[in-house]
């Protein structure tokens, strides 16, 4: 799909344990999905496993043939007629018989059939487990475990159903219905909220970073009751320790704060302007082809692209610098002063120099004076993230060179006085590709502003 930059520009601020699931390319533009996890097992029954689900009185009930009618007595039983639900007693079909008896006559001799050759002629097929349970599906009665019985209306006037209709399909149904309810597994606990620990986790997020001491000092608890929570804040994944000179500091990850990187503050990232789908066009580019037009070894293919941001130092300097001759003719000075910073790798300390078609390169001094190097500044945009949310090179951090170091090595380059050292983050894709039939990857970075191949 197109018009993806905006996923890759949330990719910064998704916090640990998010993620950002990216469907297959099925659209032409770019679609936000919701998505909902099941706690619970989920099936579909078919008619055999509804069948074997059922107690006898409902299989029973929705089977195609009727029931067994009950007889009452034996001499009453051969007056009996039976009809789809059960048994009609003796006498009403005596008064039925009685009341009709004068107005209709059967003829012997008649050519008409007869009412009961009639039925068997028009006899329906049996319907099937799934139709019949359709059927009494208004009938069933389902019952909330916790909700409350309501009082039965008495009615002086109805007569007491009989017994195969008051523990008929209704009754059972329910019954089960509500068997399965309970027997179904209990919910999650929600888990206790530890007053003592969200107390220290929000002094620890305020404060950055403390110590034992401090934080004893703060919570106004002893020393080892203060160690012992940052302990726990630990063991929850609440909290990490750094050890700074000879004693242990912790910090908050809520903080999204990386003091244990000298990043206790926002830090400045250079905003992306390569996408994922343009990385992958740059893969397509500095991939290793097959030789002999493809008749030997196979292309390499991309596997993944991950984001990753590096380190790079944004050394302030003042600068005097000659005047041009024609300028120096009008005017009594000879120099200008100028305010300009310039980018050094972390390790090398070379200087960068970018232009936006032709990418990011490394050299000792690409120019006589520092303030005429073109780099990223008038061409890039910058924003303050919190460091937590970067993927960073951590070892690149820890080893850079100290401030002292960074600053001699600017000085005898350039006759220039260094300033101000701040961390800044270039914004890169680490492509890996791989070659059918091999096990590893090959690993080539490309810069975030251009996507072009960045020897680092």
């Amino acid at each position: 799909p197109v018009n993806v930059d905006s996923i890759m520009e949330e990719l910064p601020a998704q916090k640990p344990g998010q993620f950002v699931l990216i469907s297959p390319d099925n659209f032409e533009h770019t679609h936000r999905l919701q998505c909902r996890w099941l706690y619970t097992k989920h099936e579909t029954l078919d008619d055999e496993k509804i069948e074997a689900l059922m107690d006898e009185p409902l299989a029973a009930a929705i089977s195609p043939e009727p029931p067994a009618p009950e007889v009452a007595d034996t001499e009453e039983a051969i007056d009996d007629e039976e009809d789809e639900f059960g048994t009609v007693h003796a006498r009403q079909a005596d008064e039925f018989e009685d009341e009709f008896a004068d107005e209709t006559e059967t003829l012997p001799d008649s050519d008409d059939e007869s009412p009961e050759e009639a039925e068997e002629s028009v006899e329906e097929e049996p319907l099937s487990v799934r139709d019949r349970f359709y059927e009494l599906e208004d009938d069933i009665q389902i019952n909330r475990i916790d909700a409350e019985p309501e009082p039965e209306v008495s009615d002086e006037d109805d007569e007491p159903l009989p017994a195969f209709e008051s523990q008929g399909v209704a009754a059972k149904t329910a019954t089960r219905i509500l068997q399965i309810a309970k027997a179904a597994p209990p919910k999650p606990e929600q888990p206790e909220i530890d007053e003592d620990l969200e107390a220290a986790d929000k002094l620890l997020t305020k404060a950055g970073s403390l110590s034992t001491k401090e934080f004893a000092a703060r919570a106004g608890i002893g020393s080892a009751a203060a160690r012992g929570r940052l302990l726990r804040l630990i063991a929850a994944k609440r909290a990490r320790k750094y050890k700074e000179g000879r004693e242990h500091r912790y910090y908050s990850i809520a903080s999204e704060l990386r003091p244990d990187l000298g990043l206790d503050r926002k830090v400045r990232v250079i905003v992306s302007r390569v996408t994922s789908n343009d990385a992958e066009r740059a893969a397509r580019e500095v991939r290793n082809r097959s030789t002999l037009f493809g008749l030997i070894g196979d292309d390499e293919t991309l596997d993944h692209a991950e984001l990753d941001y590096r380190l790079v130092i944004q050394l302030s300097f003042t600068e005097k610098v000659t005047k041009m001759f024609l300028r120096r003719i009008f005017s009594r000075e000879r120099h200008d002063v100028r305010l300009d910073s310039v980018y050094l790798h972390p390790g090398n300390l070379k200087i960068v120099v970018f232009q936006p078609g032709e990418g990011i390169r490394l050299e000792n001094k690409p120019e006589e004076y520092a303030s005429r190097i073109v780099d990223f500044d008038g061409s890039v945009t910058f924003e303050e993230i919190l460091p937590g949310r970067l993927k960073l090179r951590e070892s690149e951090i820890r080893n850079r060179k100290s401030d002292a170091i960074i600053k001699d090595s600017f000085k005898k380059r350039y006759s220039a006085s260094p300033k101000k050292i701040e961390p800044v983050f270039l914004p890169v894709w680490n492509l890996h590709l791989k070659t059918r039939g091999r096990s590893g990857s090959r690993i080539v970075t490309v810069d975030g502003l251009s996507g072009k191949m960045l020897e680092w």
